[in-house]
């Protein structure tokens, strides 16, 4: 949940077209939602779209991450993001600060 805080965060940083006030709370019950949506919801799509992230190579996952932002921007209107490709690139950065998190704490 903590990189989906981040995440939001530093999009809104990077990413001119992402457009929401970095001081405004509801930001982080954005950012809360979004963990909560990853945890339940994207479990169910990744079952149910196995088959085309097997086609895909694994790509159809960022997809699944797209959706689920686009999910958030529905439900809080005070986060703008308005077209396909600053989503693209709000999901890259999540990703990638994934990535960077787990490897920093895995446990092997």
């Amino acid at each position: 949940m903590i990189v989906s805080v981040g995440g939001l965060y530093l999009s809104g940083l990077i990413i001119p077209r992402v457009c929401f006030d970095l001081k405004d709370p509801n930001i982080i019950m954005a950012g809360l939602a979004l963990g909560v949506l990853n945890l339940t919801l994207r479990p169910i799509l990744r079952v149910l779209t196995f088959p085309l992230r097997i086609i895909t190579l694994g790509l159809f996952g960022l997809i699944i991450n797209g959706v689920m932002i686009w999910i958030i921007t529905a439900i809080f209107p005070m986060i703008d993001i308005p077209l396909i490709l600053p989503l693209v690139y709000t999901t890259l950065i999540m990703l990638g600060l994934n990535l960077i998190l787990t490897s920093l704490f895995s446990t092997k």
